[in-house]
């Protein structure tokens, strides 16, 4: 898998970017969930400032959030 190689090669978080992709809160969680499996920490970034979708974001198992813009 592309995130264990990631994690091989020393990274130790993986960006996933809502703001220029078509990922859906409701493929946070797995996406999530793969990349803490893989040793990753998730950061989302966020296709809005929109609070409440940032904190669904977290709720999902992101480690972090990154602001749009």
């Amino acid at each position: 898998r592309m995130l264990d190689l990631y994690a091989l090669a020393g990274a130790s978080f993986v960006i996933i970017d809502m703001e220029h992709a078509t990922i859906t809160l409701s493929e946070i969680d797995a996406l999530c969930e793969t990349a803490i499996n893989a040793g990753l920490a998730p950061l989302v970034r966020g296709a809005s400032d929109d609070r409440q979708a940032l904190l669904r974001c977290l709720d999902a198992g992101a480690a972090g959030i990154v602001i749009p813009d």
